[in-house]
């Protein structure tokens, strides 16, 4: 058999490596595979262009393919199974792709495989002109930097029923350094950290090429964040009032329960 769908929404098709092959050659030829055409080169065109993005200048959302800006070559990638095992990764302009699966779920010493292998296929065969590197931080940052500080929340959680408490412990800390830079702490706090510049208003990047863009509402306060880079699915955040955070709602539970016992 070569394949199956999972009765999931938007999501969990299982396939042969070969079928992903084929998949991967069919999109490098403007939707046709041999003779056979699965998708007319409109469509195509269409899947891989970018749809949305948190900021003009950083990686974004195509159709059925998240962006990724690495050796200064546009990636088109998707991850997927439970753990994340596998990698789908084409590079149009250059007409190549290639799919990994690891036999192994994600984790331990294989954590950073996927990663390190298209750094490495990168480098090997597309290598960059020159090292990207993070320029000084503006002179001014320092000032502005608690702007941007606090709270924020992925805003993937459900806000009216009782899944609520899942985002409780999703919340993502904005740090000022007092050096011009900032450390985003994502959940569990302290998990993975970033220090991040500012390269252009609003646009922040890290050492190892992850992009941080807030968004402002309508008085000129930050109220957002985006996220994306890497092989990592872009995520959006939300900034959250002192009341909102996990931890007194995680104390409201507790007590709460307590009180039902």
């Amino acid at each position: 058999d070569s394949g199956a769908m999972l009765l999931y929404p938007s999501g969990s098709m299982t396939g042969t490596v070969a079928d992903m092959g084929r998949f991967i050659a069919a999109h490098l030829s403007g939707g046709k595979f041999g003779e056979a055409r699965i998708l007319s080169e409109e469509s195509v065109r269409e899947m891989h262009r970018k749809h949305f993005s948190g900021h003009p200048r950083m990686p974004g959302v195509a159709l059925g393919f998240f962006e990724n800006y690495m050796n200064n070559r546009r990636a088109l990638f998707h991850t997927g199974l439970s753990g994340h095992q596998t990698l789908l990764c084409l590079l149009p302009e250059e007409r190549v792709g290639f799919y990994i699966a690891l036999s192994t779920r994600q984790g331990g010493a294989q954590q950073d495989l996927r990663r390190k292998f298209l750094q490495a296929f990168l480098d090997r065969y597309f290598p960059a002109a020159q090292a990207s590197s993070l320029p000084a931080p503006p002179e001014d940052f320092a000032e502005r930097a608690e702007r941007f500080s606090g709270l924020y929340r992925p805003n993937l959680f459900p806000r009216t029923t009782v899944e609520t408490l899942a985002g409780m412990g999703a919340d993502t800390s904005v740090t000022a350094n007092g050096d011009g830079t900032l450390t985003i702490s994502l959940p569990p706090l302290g998990a993975k950290s970033f220090r991040v510049v500012e390269v252009e208003p609003m646009l922040f990047r890290s050492e190892d090429g992850f992009y941080f863009a807030f968004g402002e509402d309508a008085g000129g306060g930050v109220n957002r964040l985006d996220m994306s880079g890497s092989i990592v699915d872009p995520v959006s955040f939300d900034r959250l009032r002192w009341y909102e955070s996990g931890t007194p709602h995680a104390a409201l539970a507790a007590t709460g329960f307590s009180l039902f016992l």
